[in-house]
């Protein structure tokens, strides 16, 4: 029996053979692994009293090395870990079958990763504290595609957005909308150059351009002003 500073008791049943202990925590937890001087070290299983799962590495009566933890709810993590935080390399899997393989700092998605919707949708680029931020593309089950910068989890700078029907926009985007210099390519060669400009008094968001449509053989140019 282990005497905590607190006064609780744990339990232990060392395996002396093996280098294993089975402990039992004072808040119904259970670990059963490489226990020395005391503490959680090397491999070991821990059960949670809510039924959550962790089995990997341990350092100092914590997660940290390579290891999985199950939630008794159908979440799943196998990665790396930093003191009980995903750290570095890991693969999510959440109870509705989506899933996120990429980089973690300090328990959240930070770096370079992939996430897939149970929908079909997918975001493959950089996070930053568990959102959308920096550069990466989006895919749309129904086909279109979004290429280019994020900010807080929205379309933000340049990016070029690809419709099914093959029709493309490249230019500025400001919160998932489109702003400033843009172009409109259509799949016959076409091209539309515009500005958008958006109002924020007003309660329709308003675009004025100046466009341009093209043949590939640059044989008939026209030009026009309109307001959508």
């Amino acid at each position: 029996t282990k005497i905590n500073p607190d006064g609780s008791e744990e339990i232990l049943i060392r395996d002396t053979k093996e280098n294993f202990v089975t402990q039992e925590l004072p808040n119904g937890s259970i670990y059963v692994g490489s226990f020395r001087e005391g503490k959680k070290l090397g491999k070991g299983n821990l059960t949670g009293s809510n039924g959550d799962v962790y089995e990997g590495d341990w350092e100092n009566d914590r997660a940290k090395g390579k290891g999985i933890f199950i939630s008794k709810n159908g979440y799943r993590y196998k990665g790396y870990w930093e003191t009980d935080l995903q750290e570095g390399e890991g693969i999510e899997i959440f109870p509705d079958g989506s899933s996120y393989e990429g980089e973690f700092h300090k328990g959240q998605k930070q770096g370079n990763g992939k996430m897939t919707w149970k929908n079909g949708n997918c975001y493959n680029g950089d996070w930053a504290n568990n959102i959308f931020e920096g550069k990466g593309t989006y895919t749309w089950s129904d086909g279109r595609i979004y290429c280019g910068w994020w900010k807080n989890n929205c379309m933000n700078g340049m990016g070029v957005y690809t419709y099914p029907n093959g029709r493309k926009y490249e230019g500025y985007f400001e919160n998932d909308k489109k702003e400033g210099y843009g172009k409109y390519f259509f799949p016959d060669g076409r091209y539309l150059s515009l500005i958008h400009i958006s109002e924020p008094t007003r309660p329709l968001y308003i675009s004025y351009a100046v466009f341009c449509l093209k043949k590939k053989t640059e044989q008939k140019l026209r030009l026009k002003i309109y307001e959508q």
